[in-house]
């Protein structure tokens, strides 16, 4: 289960990011039911899915920042 802080920010940044979704979602599948439904299907596995996905994105993001950074 995920804290209350962790909820707040996945809806943020959901907020944030909502047209875009909708655009790419939009301009694959032109149906506006099936561009809802596709909206939140990726919300709810995403949200189920965050916190286990978190360490492997982060330290993907790290790996790719220390090679940018390692001296040559």
């Amino acid at each position: 289960m995920q804290k209350k802080g962790e909820k707040d920010a996945f809806i943020s940044l959901i907020q944030q990011n909502k047209m875009n979704l909708y655009r790419v979602a939009k301009a694959m599948l032109h149906n506006e039911n099936d561009v809802e439904d596709a909206i939140q299907i990726t919300i709810l596995k995403q949200y189920t899915k965050q916190a286990a996905y978190f360490v492997v994105l982060i330290t993907d993001f790290l790996i790719k920042k220390a090679c940018f950074l390692e001296p040559q």
